[in-house]
């Protein structure tokens, strides 16, 4: 789990942390730790592709995808 500085408010799910769920792959999940782990490193910006509206993980906001946000 982790949170961002602006972390969003969700209608359905615990909003105080984002959530890569326990159905993920075992490689999809460290492609997406591994992802954040190089965007804290670099002090980039990240995106992050989660649910807004429902499908949580372990009762958080579920993650889908992570990505650095282009300048």
């Amino acid at each position: 789990m982790f949170k961002l500085d602006n972390q969003p408010n969700h209608p359905t799910c615990n909003s105080g942390y984002f959530a890569i769920g326990t159905d993920v792959s075992e490689a999809g999940a460290n492609r997406m730790f591994s992802m954040l782990l190089t965007l804290h490193t670099k002090k980039a910006e990240a995106y992050i592709g989660y649910d807004s509206k429902g499908d949580c993980a372990n009762g958080y906001i579920r993650v889908h995808n992570i990505g650095e946000t282009s300048t």
